[in-house]
């Protein structure tokens, strides 16, 4: 992997030589341990309290709802290794790390145990796009083939008027197709980005095509920040992980922080191994990401949570890492309650963001109430890690009383077996390109979506009328509808249409 010695000079300055010095002075009130972890002095009953009240997302009215410990959920979902990271007035309040870096060892987990971020690498990247159209490196309106040197995007639904850019491609706009990535094992030839994009062997998926006209439609894509972290490096004529570590990593702190593929294994002594649902660790420990700006980011919730709050002072104009332009640029236009890839969880005068990410074995979650500089980091290594960093923000949320991430409080339903399985099938979302398998579980007496990365959610009937269902652990609803002999699923605001039984 890998304009000038000129634009070098002027943008990739050398910082300060003190990087984690600075970071531990941004936390002298609180007490760093030897592991990593940080606690000030009166968290250790809040602590407590948040990790041994986790509930799932959907509490039924009509039925007991249970409170479990953290160790309970990382059992129950074989997840066994967790980074926290809470955030309070833009500085880190607390972290903590829980469990063994794989399954069946004693190697215990620390606040400087790296994880897989998965898509938490995509603000990393795209705040560093942002800083380099501030600084003139970049136009952000320019279409991205000028940027490019040793690559000619595919003809598809852009125009010479209406091209992909750096602005599209980062607001997953650009009309390219999802890229969503499985990664190589540690016994697999590792394809370059330029192999990607042309998905040429070794690749293991879709070539890059424009499939949609650009700023017409969010798709989030990816493939599109993938073809961003190419452009970065033509005009850099450096690695991605330099380009990352002189922009971002460095600036805010993170001392871990590495985008380097594969992971640098003398750098990070302590790597949480990734886990499939069943427990069962991903062979090799885990997959390999040479989609750097996509998917492969190495990090901690301690470095995760430095860079949430620049974000978050840099809205108040007081970050030395990201100015009033910058954060004024990530909040300018919300598409489809999106900024920038950050879904909106609160706008106006309580706006608050979240980024969620998921690679084989690992799962991510960032949050950050941008007005109020609080927020919080969970990191985990199981494919099943999503719900247990849900159960995590919701115990903060409760706790710190943040006005988001609440439970959601319904009537459960019974609804007979043939009634449930006339729905079975596989669904189409066109608009979206991607396809969902609805299948019935005999065991649980349940419909389940199988989505396209293998997550499993059982749904749960909570109006038969109208075939309203939902997902106990994540709050996500699926309402089935039979109309003009089309079976139709409504999921995330979107419709699919039944394709197959």
């Amino acid at each position: 992997m890998n304009h000038s010695l000129k634009i070098l000079a002027l943008c990739l300055l050398p910082f300060g030589q003190s990087m984690a010095q600075s970071s531990v002075n941004q936390l002298s009130h609180k007490s760093l341990h030897e592991d990593g972890c940080i606690t000030p002095d009166s968290s250790s009953t809040s602590q407590h309290t948040i990790l041994n009240n986790l509930r799932k997302q959907v509490q039924f009215l009509n039925a007991d709802n249970t409170t479990f410990s953290l160790e309970q959920r990382m059992k129950a979902l074989n997840v066994s290794a967790v980074s926290i990271a809470v955030i309070k007035n833009n500085k880190i309040d607390w972290s903590s790390a829980h469990g063994v870096t794989t399954a069946g060892t004693s190697a215990k987990v620390t606040c400087r145990t790296v994880f897989q971020a998965a898509s938490l690498s995509k603000p990393i990247a795209m705040m560093g796009a942002l800083k380099m159209a501030e600084k003139g490196v970049i136009d952000l309106d320019k279409n991205i083939q000028s940027y490019l040197t040793d690559f000619q995007l595919p003809q598809g639904k852009q125009t010479s008027d209406n091209p992909v850019t750096f602005r599209n491609i980062l607001n997953h706009t650009s009309g390219l197709n999802s890229g969503g990535y499985w990664g190589y094992g540690q016994d697999e030839a590792i394809p370059s980005d330029l192999d990607i994009v042309k998905g040429v062997t070794p690749t293991n998926s879709d070539p890059l095509a424009v499939l949609a006209p650009p700023a017409t439609q969010l798709r989030y894509s990816g493939a599109g920040y993938t073809l961003a972290e190419i452009a970065m490096q033509d005009i850099f004529k450096q690695p991605f992980e330099s380009i990352m570590k002189q922009w971002i990593i460095d600036p805010s702190n993170m001392t871990t922080a590495d985008f380097t593929q594969p992971v640098n294994r003398q750098k990070h002594q302590s790597i949480a191994h990734g886990h499939q649902a069943n427990g069962i660790t991903v062979k090799g420990g885990w997959r390999n990401h040479p989609e750097q700006a996509a998917a492969g980011l190495w990090t901690n919730a301690n470095d995760l949570a430095l860079f949430l709050s620049e974000i978050s002072k840099g809205y108040r104009g007081n970050s030395a890492v990201f100015s009033k332009n910058v954060i004024n640029e990530l909040f300018t236009q919300e598409i489809e309650n999106h900024f920038y890839g950050f879904r909106t969880l609160a706008t106006g005068d309580n706006l608050a963001i979240a980024h969620y990410g998921g690679t084989q074995g690992y799962r991510s979650a960032m949050v950050l109430d941008v007005t109020t500089g609080n927020g919080a980091v969970v990191l985990t290594n199981s494919n099943d890690g999503s719900l247990l960093t849900g159960d995590i923000l919701r115990s903060l949320a409760k706790h710190y009383q943040w006005p988001y991430l609440n439970a959601i409080f319904v009537n459960r339903n019974l609804i007979d077996k043939s009634s449930q399985q006339f729905f079975i099938g596989q669904y189409e979302f066109k608009k979206q390109n991607w396809k969902i398998d609805v299948i019935y579980n005999e065991h649980t007496n349940k419909l389940s979506i199988i989505f396209p990365n293998k997550d499993n959610y059982p749904l749960t009937a909570t109006d038969k009328a109208t075939h309203h269902f939902i997902h106990e652990d994540t709050g996500v609803e699926a309402e089935f509808s039979d109309s003009n002999g089309n079976v139709e699923i409504t999921l995330y605001g979107q419709t699919g249409i039944r394709v197959s039984k």
